[in-house]
């Protein structure tokens, strides 16, 4: 969506004056002091439920042309690996890439490990049967496309198709129970995404989801956009959603934990509401951590 596009969205959504203040500041900054939106990624040692200081946070840089975000983290042997979009500003394009950070913060960068004529962001992955599965974002091809690691972390091969015909953000999959679970967030128009829709199967694998009766499960701008998942036991699982509010895409997150799925209702409790953690940071909309050590993205206004 372009500009132009993306401000009338937003002036078609306003609901008060703290949204015009909101969307003035935007306007200013893109238009008169001729700023852009750049998102970033970084990391803490640290969990999700304390407070982000600053001097705990280790900022990973952006190339010249690029930025990072949606960043998902795996932990191997003593290293963590971080998963993101790799955002080009030439083409407007991402790919995903991988990071590699030791344990004193030395990092090792894996370019474009999977990389498409179509973008790609949001690179989530599970396990299954001892391999590791990426469902990434891929709402351009109309369809959610599963890929195989071949050789952790930077050999991935595209493995299948799981659904087609359909327009979505933000998958996740993981196991509750004995049923395997699928959200995504379907889209109100080209710009919001705000539908939470949850479908159910024996097999992560299958291209055979049923959808929940009662989808979509909620419709919301404040929490029906997924940002994470965090897994920190088979009973606590919790979802992480993103806000829109107009003119501040990704204003905050807010952490949920999931109740039950059943066939007919799916429930959540709201847990935590996350804001960025610093006056320079205007937004975060993604959210993962693993064994103490937690990612997240931010926006900043850039020249």
């Amino acid at each position: 969506m372009n500009t132009k596009s993306k401000i009338l969205s937003k002036l078609k959504s306003i609901k008060s004056i703290k949204d015009i203040s909101s969307i003035s500041k935007t306007l200013i900054a893109s238009r008169v002091l001729k700023k852009r939106i750049e998102w970033n990624i970084a990391y803490i040692r640290g969990s999700w439920k304390t407070s982000f200081s600053k001097n705990k946070i280790t900022h990973i840089p952006n190339p010249k042309n690029r930025w990072f975000a949606d960043p998902f983290v795996i932990k191997r042997s003593q290293y963590h690996y971080i998963f993101f979009e790799d955002f080009y500003l030439k083409n407007k394009k991402g790919s995903i890439s991988c990071i590699k950070i030791s344990k004193d913060n030395r990092i090792k960068y894996y370019k474009e490990i999977i990389k498409e004529n179509f973008h790609l962001s949001f690179p989530f992955i599970f396990k299954y049967n001892g391999n590791y599965f990426m469902i990434p974002e891929a709402c351009k091809s109309k369809s959610i496309r599963l890929y195989k690691c071949v050789k952790f972390p930077n050999k991935w091969k595209f493995y299948k198709t799981i659904m087609t015909k359909i327009d979505y953000v933000d998958p996740v999959i993981f196991k509750w129970k004995n049923i395997w679970i699928l959200i995504i967030s379907k889209g109100k128009n080209d710009f919001l995404y705000n539908q939470l829709s949850v479908y159910t199967s024996k097999n992560p694998l299958s291209t055979n989801w049923k959808s929940l009766n009662s989808n979509p499960v909620t419709e919301s701008d404040i929490i029906g956009r997924n940002a994470g998942l965090i897994q920190e036991s088979k009973k606590d699982i919790y979802r992480i959603s993103q806000a829109y509010l107009p003119g501040n895409y990704g204003a905050y997150i807010t952490v949920h934990k999931i109740l039950d799925i059943v066939k007919n209702k799916y429930h959540e409790k709201k847990i935590k509401k996350i804001l960025p953690p610093h006056k320079k940071m205007q937004g975060i909309h993604t959210l993962n951590y693993i064994k103490n050590f937690t990612v997240f993205d931010y926006s900043k206004w850039v020249k």
